[in-house]
């Protein structure tokens, strides 16, 4: 979770612990462990949860003082950014070779949590349980990998009464077990592979249950990961043998031997649904990740979103209700909402446009983000917005200050506050009301709006650039099934085939070499070699046509 997406704007009032009662009633909440009354200017949308020892009259909002972060390198580092900018105190844990690392450096407070071996420290949970115990840490963000999805961990937290910045212990147990988390899947309505719904006792059972099945299958394990525990059985001896194998190596690894057997999928799309909820029932859809690359089932890369999944970002939300009860909401914005997000699109525009066209001046004391260019009500900037199916005539002008008016079809908004060129964020008032939004970047006539946790993409337009946008449709897709691109940037190494070859589906027809990793390209289907665009040595770029070919007479795309 990246705090600093959806962040809290507060500003802090530090007064004697007496005087407290008089700020909560207006609103302000107390921060626990602190004489600190915080005022929120906004419901953030997303919330810590309220540990169980926090008094009932506190548990509208809750920050905590401090947060350990369970983890080292990058991650930790972005997390504690986000503290940072939050004002929360850091705790970094670490082994004794990383005592000089950046995180340590960084943080509030550092606690070395034992050797080098990640088993004996950032694995070690008595070790952090421990740290988080002498730092007085009210929550733990454990990054990802290491403790990140430990139900043991997890639950010594909430039993401790501290906040696990993750899923919660019920949804660690459920989703870290394949066997009980395709039960919840199958029952919430998803589709599943076709297999054996329950554990496979013994070795003549997943004989059995693969005949019933129909071979190739794969066996793995319940509590596996990374590769390990699961092998592909094409008989009833190799069945037997896997499941021997992966028994075996699942205890060894796991701690736990359970086992499964499912229909095997050859060449399948691996691809990981990322959904981002709260402690009050809301959730947003984060795009996908695509992790089809893998060597002996384990991922090489993963790359989001994923580029055979459709933009729409439909989920089935029955299967994230059984695992989450707390629900799911999504983001629809009202009129006034759609049209609030497209005056602050045409104010940030006119921004960044006008002082595109301004030359430095001579006076230092000049504010350069200030308006370059006043539109008066005479003589305002006219542009068209796009947002969606909506399009609408916005006209800025600029009033004292940084204030500035800009009429959105019928409705006139008013903007209050500054907002630095290209800052990330634009705190302001529209009509009064406070609103934060993030600028997640400008290409061409396109913006990038960050709002309540989605992306918004809005178009502004000047009225010639409308004009002729109707002469400039969209590029039309381009389609691929009669070819073999590149999936990314990378260097042939092999081509395998020639012009006038005959290929049969999946046929490996091309190598393409990309961060030290060779990687296979292979017919979409069966036909006949038509061209061929690039030769070994030749770099390419990510989706590069490199072969085409056209089909064979008895063959299906």
């Amino acid at each position: 979770m990246y705090i600093h997406s959806h962040p809290w704007y507060n500003r802090r009032v530090t007064r004697p612990s007496t005087t407290l009662l008089h700020p909560l009633r207006y609103g302000g909440y107390h921060t626990p462990r602190c004489d600190t009354v915080c005022f929120s200017e906004r419901t953030a949308p997303i919330h810590f949860a309220i540990p169980a020892h926090t008094p009932a009259k506190w548990k509208c909002r809750w920050l905590p003082d401090k947060i350990l972060i369970a983890n080292r390198g990058e991650i930790a580092c972005r997390v504690m950014r986000s503290c940072q900018a939050l004002g929360i105190k850091t705790v970094a844990v670490y082994s004794d070779v990383d005592a000089s690392s950046v995180h340590v450096q960084m943080a509030d407070e550092a606690v070395l949590v034992g050797p080098a071996n990640s088993a004996d420290s950032y694995l070690n949970i008595d070790n952090v349980m421990a740290a988080i115990k002498k730092t007085g840490a009210q929550a733990v963000h454990p990054g990802y990998g290491f403790l990140s999805e430990n139900f043991h961990f997890a639950q010594r937290l909430k039993e401790a009464g501290v906040t696990f910045i993750a899923p919660n212990v019920e949804a660690i147990e459920a989703m870290g077990d394949k066997i009980e988390s395709k039960v919840i899947a199958k029952n919430a309505g998803v589709n599943t592979i076709p297999g054996y719904d329950g554990e496979i006792e013994d070795v003549e059972t997943a004989v059995k249950v693969a005949n019933d099945i129909g071979y190739p299958v794969m066996v793995k394990a319940s509590a596996g990961g990374g590769g390990k525990g699961m092998r592909v059985a094409w008989n009833d001896e190799e069945c037997r043998e896997s499941f021997t194998l992966s028994k075996s190596e699942a205890l060894s690894s796991f701690g736990d031997d359970r086992m499964l057997v499912e229909k095997y999928i050859d060449n399948p799309r691996h691809i990981e649904i990322q959904v981002l909820g709260d402690a009050h029932g809301n959730y947003i859809y984060l795009a996908e990740r695509e992790c089809s690359i893998q060597r002996r089932n384990q991922k090489v890369i993963e790359e989001a979103p994923s580029l055979f999944i459709d933009e729409s970002g439909d989920i089935n939300t029955k299967f994230i209700e059984q695992v989450y009860p707390d629900g799911f909401k999504t983001t629809e914005l009202s009129a006034h909402e759609i049209k609030s997000l497209m005056a602050v699109a045409a104010m940030m525009n006119d921004r960044i446009y006008q002082r595109s066209y301004e030359y430095l001046g001579t006076n230092e004391s000049a504010n350069p983000n200030a308006p370059a260019h006043t539109h008066t009500a005479k003589h305002p900037k006219k542009y068209m917005v796009l947002l969606g199916e909506e399009e609408l005539p916005a006209e800025v002008t600029y009033g004292t200050g940084s204030d500035c008016t800009v009429r959105v079809g019928e409705e006139t908004i008013t903007l209050s506050g500054e907002w630095r060129v290209h800052a990330p964020l634009m705190e302001a008032k529209i009509n009064g009301k406070p609103i934060t939004v993030q600028h997640l970047g400008s290409d061409s006539y396109m913006m990038q709006l960050g709002f309540k946790g989605s992306i918004y993409p809005v178009r502004i337009l000047t009225e010639t650039q409308r004009a002729l946008y109707t002469h400039m449709p969209e590029p039309v897709e381009l389609d691929t099934s009669l070819m073999v691109v590149s999936p990314m940037p990378g260097q042939i190494v092999a081509m395998n085939v020639k012009v006038g070859d005959t290929v049969g589906e999946g046929t490996v027809v091309a190598v393409v070499e990309a961060m030290k990793m060779q990687n296979s390209l292979r017919a979409g289907c069966s036909g006949k070699i038509i061209s061929i665009n690039a030769q070994p040595g030749e770099n390419v770029s990510a989706d590069d046509i490199i072969i085409e070919f056209e089909k064979a007479p008895d063959a299906a795309i």
